[in-house]
C-alpha cells in the first residue's frame, strides 16, 4: 500500500505502508528526508482515501531502505471508521496486518 505524505506546502514523497495501525503506521522508502516538514499522510484503504496528520516517532536505516515510525495524531470519525473496518476484515481474513497483506490492490 503506498501512501503520499506531505511536506511543507506542495512538496510530497510516497512512501510504502509496511505495519499498520489505528494509531499510526511502520512506512518506507529509498530516500531520507526531513522527518520535521511532515504535516499530513494520505494512503487509500479499500477505495476510501485516509488523511492524518502524523508525528514521526524514529527513524531507522536497513541496508539501503529507510523505515519510518508515525503515529496518528489525528483522524476524522469517517477515516477512523474505514480504517478500523478495514484492520478488521484484514485480521479476520489473514489473521495479521503487515508486508504483503499491504498491498497496492487494498483486497
Amino acid at each position: 500500500m503506498q501512501a503520499v505524505a506531505l511536506l511543507g506546502m506542495d512538496d510530497t514523497v510516497t512512501l510504502e505502508v509496511k505495519q499498520l495501525s489505528m494509531g499510526g503506521c511502520l512506512l518506507s522508502s529509498d530516500d531520507l528526508f526531513d522527518t520535521s516538514r511532515l504535516n499530513n499522510l494520505t494512503f487509500k484503504v479499500q477505495g476510501i482515501s485516509i488523511n492524518a496528520v502524523a508525528n514521526p516517532i524514529y527513524c531507522t536505516i536497513r541496508e539501503s531502505k529507510v523505515f519510518w515510525g508515525v503515529s496518528f495524531a489525528k483522524l476524522s470519525p469517517i477515516a477512523s471508521y474505514y480504517l478500523k473496518k478495514f484492520i478488521n476484515k484484514q485480521l479476520e481474513l489473514f489473521g495479521e496486518l503487515k508486508g504483503p497483506l499491504l498491498s497496492t490492490e487494498n483486497r
